[in-house]
């Protein structure tokens, strides 16, 4: 429900969008094969559909070890960065088995297994690093698919697991279930941390199946919003960084709003959150890493400060794009330096151990040395650890190619070539490898080209956007700059929830918006840490001219304040529990049904029997209430007489004594009382037959069809906002406080004298007199019109 047009789009589940209109499946779109045929692209010698060349193949001979650091000052914390907001948009996963509750991969390698989504990864006998251990096949199945759209029939898609918003799923999830096993019990409002003096994320009860720390007793994984939270030190760093910060912003509006219950903290600590990671990605993340231009051409620019956006269009579609999906990880792990040459960790314990958090001073260490570091010159590079030793436990010999693995699903997803691509975003079409050279970072990139694809059409996304180079003052390449730019574009105008747009009741206020667009991510370090000093640039590296380190009590790095958040007036509570609540309303159950009893007892001896001709049959008759209106005045009923208890202040069955209040202070605390949880228990009373269900006797909360052009008959969701605004069997509203002699139910009857009120029956006979005046206008049809 992000966009109230369309309520499934960006939702977790759903399936990834496209920048290129129609997938490029080898049978003809389909998307039964994943592999694209040359013939596809009409123009190799072998054009009549030859298979691509292997994908282990590209990973050997086309991408190298890191051995050049960026020129530009770029720290590696950009690296991780990508990933991590890469990992807030997307988490694709591939088809396994479910085997006694636990997913397991596909054996594709396996002689005599068949499955359709099986696609392995062939190796051969002489590579240097699965030929010694005699391993030909790695198994590899496609990715989840997807229904499409309102479950038309088309081309194959693939499931994004989270949500397609930059909303802090890493950190959350993106169901209530992950939640619950992240956010703290009570009313703190806080994220879950584990028991330790370093302040560190909540412990995995399962990771001694995947955890290699050195000690999986003492040093256990972690738990987080996604899965991958353990993946390197890096990207557990910054998950710790944010449910640090999250949970410092909930302290804070506890201490200032104490009126304030668990959910509210909660989610007003998680809106911010997500506002500042928005903020901090677009005014410092991007600009490094697109270029200034990119970030004007594709509308990243945010507003000035004390300014609101009015960018947000419904109709632009903000669903994660399968190129950006496909890519963005490997991309990401392109950026980091060697392994071997930044640091003491090997192969054996890189991934998936969480050692270093635990050191004495760790999280301050790694900040200090992500901050400090630069990376990697972009191009055809990836650390070897992740082409042959990727996931590696310490019980193995060799791990994953994570190249070989992406190249796979951006096959099996059907995405363009790379030429394609270009043409995509506005690029001249390359006609031969000879033309290449002028545009990659290496020209001898584009002989090595030659001999591993037939034709320039067939070269993958992945290798082109890698292998192009920069332009002027960008990180990346032109292609790789237009996806990652038209991504985080949709992302930015099609949530509704994005921090600068200005429409209640999500806005957030000016003076918070103000407070938001302080955000720095040096500021967040400090805030968390316990680091002293860092550059104002923090993606930056820090230099003596420009983006000198500096304390973190410096006022340059302004402190995030919390003040407009305090609520102006607290509001006054009911010194009452939920057990004497719900002891008041199984008392207004007995009155009332002493009260029901005594009424028909006095209808059965005062009341005759009304019949035809009697003007009081007449008017029950037109004035009969339906079955509905009935349950619903039953619910009053025993709402208004658990009102008067309250009022009365009077002795409960127990004899508990209620607390003695003045009318006006009852009239601001009982309807913040919310008793439906209680009234559900006695909902067979409220009936006539004694069978109501609470759906008989409570209002609906269904949720809407946002897209339907036609009206409900009850005017149910009229109001998107509030759905109950004007529905049938919904109160009346007021437009001056009711008057009512005891403040809740009882009609008024005396006069500002205090004498009583006159009857209406003198009234009627002195003001409504019988005159035969006839106006000069209006007919008869005037008044039947208004009735």
């Amino acid at each position: 429900c992000n966009n109230v047009r369309r309520p499934f789009i960006g939702a977790a589940g759903q399936p990834l969008s496209r920048l290129f209109p129609s997938p490029t499946y080898a049978d003809n779109g389909l998307g039964v094969q994943p592999r694209r045929q040359i013939s596809q692209f009409g123009g190799g010698s072998n054009a009549g559909g030859g298979e691509l060349p292997s994908v282990r193949q590209i990973s050997l001979e086309l991408f190298q070890n890191p051995k050049e650091t960026n020129p530009f000052g770029v720290n590696e914390i950009v690296a991780y960065w990508l990933y991590f907001v890469g990992s807030d948009l997307v988490n694709i996963a591939p088809n396994q088995c479910l085997i006694k509750g636990t997913s397991v991969a596909f054996p594709c390698c396996t002689p005599g297994f068949a499955h359709a989504d099986c696609d392995p990864i062939d190796i051969p006998s002489s590579d240097p690093i699965y030929g010694p251990a005699h391993i030909t096949c790695i198994p590899h199945s496609r990715t989840l698919p997807a229904p499409r759209d309102q479950c038309a029939l088309g081309p194959r898609e693939q499931a994004n697991h989270v949500s397609s918003f930059l909303d802090g799923s890493q950190i959350y999830g993106s169901s209530y279930e992950t939640l619950e096993r992240l956010r703290a019990p009570g009313e703190s409002g806080r994220l879950l941390i584990s028991n330790n003096e370093n302040n560190l994320l909540t412990l995995d009860p399962l990771s001694s199946d995947y955890c290699q720390s050195p000690d999986k007793q003492k040093q256990r994984c972690f738990l987080s919003g996604t899965p991958d939270v353990n993946l390197l030190a890096g990207i557990t760093l910054l998950h710790t960084i944010w449910v640090r910060q999250h949970n410092k912003l909930a302290d804070g509006l506890r201490e200032m709003n104490r009126h304030w219950n668990g959910d509210r903290i909660f989610n007003e600590a998680r809106r911010i959150v997500i506002a500042q990671m928005q903020h901090i990605t677009y005014a410092e993340f991007l600009p490094i890493l697109l270029g200034i231009d990119a970030v004007r051409k594709f509308q990243l620019n945010l507003t000035p400060p004390g300014s609101f956006s009015s960018d947000y269009d419904i109709d632009v579609d903000a669903t994660t794009l399968n190129e950006f999906a496909t890519i963005v990880i490997p991309v990401a792990f392109s950026l980091l330096q060697s392994i071997n040459n930044s640091s003491t960790t090997t192969t054996t314990n890189l991934f998936n151990n969480p050692s270093r958090l635990y050191e004495q001073q760790g999280v301050e260490q790694l900040v200090s040395e992500l901050h400090s570091r630069q990376a990697e010159r972009p191009g055809l590079k990836i650390d070897l650890n992740f082409r042959g030793h990727f996931l590696q436990s310490n019980t193995a010999n060799v791990g994953l190619d994570l190249i070989s693995i992406a190249l796979k699903q951006e096959r099996d997803h059907g995405l363009p070539s790379y030429n394609l691509m270009r043409v995509n975003c506005g690029l001249e079409k390359l006609q031969s490898f000879g033309e290449m050279r002028l545009i990659l970072i290496n020209e001898s990139v584009a002989d090595q080209l030659a001999t591993i694809y037939e034709h320039v059409d067939d070269i993958d996304l992945l290798v082109g956007v890698l292998a192009e180079r920069p332009l002027k003052g960008a990180f990346l390449s032109q292609t790789l700059s237009c996806i990652i730019g038209r991504q985080f574009q949709r992302t930015k105008i099609g949530d509704r929830y994005w921090y600068e747009n200005f429409f209640a009741p999500s806005a957030f206020s000016e003076e918070q918006l103000a407070q938001i667009k302080k955000t720095t991510w040096a500021r967040v370090l400090c805030n968390v840490t316990n680091i002293k000093q860092i550059q104002l640039s923090s993606f930056l590296h820090s230099d003596i001219f420009e983006n000198t380190p500096l304390p973190c009590e410096s006022s340059i790095l302004p402190n995030f304040d919390l003040e407009p958040w305090r609520d102006p007036e607290s509001p006054l509570r009911l010194p009452i529990t939920d057990e004497t609540i719900k002891k008041v309303v199984q008392l207004a159950e007995l009155n009332l049904q002493e009260q029901r009893r005594r009424e028909a007892r006095n209808i059965q001896k005062n009341q005759s029997t009304l019949r035809f001709g009697d003007p009081l049959f007449a008017y029950s008759n037109m004035m009969r209430a339906k079955p509905h209106s009935k349950a619903h005045a039953r619910v009053s009923a025993i709402l208004l007489e658990s009102t008067r208890i309250f009022a009365s202040g009077q002795k409960l069955v127990d004899g508990e004594q209620l607390p003695s209040l003045d009318i006006d202070s009852l009239q601001r605390l009982l309807p913040n009382i919310e008793v439906g949880r209680f009234v559900s228990n006695y909902t067979a009373f409220l009936s006539e037959d004694g069978q109501a269900t609470k759906d008989d006797c409570l209002p609906r909360l269904l949720p809407c069809d946002h897209s339907s052009r036609y009206r409900t008959f009850s005017g149910w969701c009229n109001n998107l906002k509030y759905p109950h605004y004007g529905n049938a069997f919904t109160p009346l509203r007021h437009l001056l406080h009711p008057a009512y002699d005891d403040g809740f139910d009882a009609p008024r009857s005396r006069a500002r004298s205090g004498r009583p009120l006159p009857s209406p029956r003198r009234i009627s006979n002195a003001v409504h007199i019988d005159r035969e005046i006839v106006h000069a206008k209006f007919t008869h049809m005037f008044i039947f019109y208004n009735l």
